[in-house]
């Protein structure tokens, strides 16, 4: 059973770099970190500027942890299936930055792990609903990992947590698609004013408005839940066709994350999470 560390901060909080460098001293994580060893810090930039993040102090403080013991750090996370400024390697390195994430800031260079287009991955064997997992390249070939996580509510998780974080953010676009076909998004009619947010926003091109009402083609959709979101009426839902497949989605996201974590040697790995 691993051990869990807690440790409080808050508006009198005055350095905390020092605090979390406390947390990080009691895990003994860099007793287990060798010199040149390429350290992997996971994490959500945010949407472009977003104030929920992580703030860039607590991951500037990871890499000067993990700088000291020789490591190789780099900041890290995969592009999304949604529509954003997450969606290829390009937007989300400049929506990183401008949300105070880069070399300058962090003193870690930031690396979008499954490269340009989202298709950089190495496949893993595991065994029940998804039989493979497309791991991101640059968290595969990484020699240890940092899951610096933002516990927060997730439409589709419920929580999302550690565990989503390596799920979803440490995978490449293929085994996304396959975890959120577990679910597709319905809309809610009555409440629909038929303004054409979620058509302009689908990424796929599967919504158009269709008499006043929004429609879906369940062909094209991929249940990505970016229609649900994008809604200022609660008009979207996402369906998962009772408890069944909503369990579904949840062990296909335990298989993943233990695809992930499979990568790496045991005591590699170091879950960090801010509670804001």
């Amino acid at each position: 059973m691993s051990e869990v560390y807690l440790i409080r901060f808050g508006r009198r909080t005055r350095d905390i770099a020092a605090v979390v460098r406390r947390l990080l001293d009691a895990t003994k994580f860099g007793e287990r970190v060798r010199e040149g060893e390429l350290v992997a810090v996971k994490m959500h930039f945010g949407e472009r500027g977003s104030i929920r993040h992580v703030r860039p102090q607590v991951a500037r403080a990871i890499v000067s942890y993990l700088r000291e013991r020789g490591a190789l750090p780099f900041l890290t996370d995969t592009t999304t299936l949604y529509a954003g400024h997450r969606r290829n390697a390009v937007e989300y390195l400049e929506t990183a930055a401008i949300n105070g994430f880069d070399i300058a800031t962090v003193g870690a260079p930031v690396i979008i792990a499954d490269g340009l287009l989202g298709r950089d991955y190495r496949e893993v064997r595991v065994s029940g609903e998804l039989g493979a997992v497309a791991v991101a390249s640059a968290i595969a070939e990484a020699d240890a990992m940092v899951v610096l996580t933002h516990f927060k509510f997730h439409v589709s998780f419920g929580i999302g947590g550690a565990l989503k974080n390596v799920a979803m953010g440490c995978c490449a676009r293929k085994t996304k698609f396959d975890m959120h076909a577990a679910a597709k998004p319905q809309i809610i009619e009555e409440r629909c004013v038929g303004c054409g947010m979620c058509a302009r926003h689908c990424p796929y091109g599967a919504i158009t408005v269709v008499a006043g009402k929004a429609r879906i083609d369940y062909d094209k959709c991929v249940g990505c839940g970016d229609c649900v979101s994008m809604c200022r009426f609660g008009a979207v839902r996402m369906v998962w066709g009772g408890r069944e497949r909503a369990e579904k989605m949840l062990r296909m996201a335990a298989e993943a994350v233990h695809g992930v974590l499979s990568t790496f040697d045991e005591g590699k790995v170091l879950f960090v999470n801010v509670l804001t």
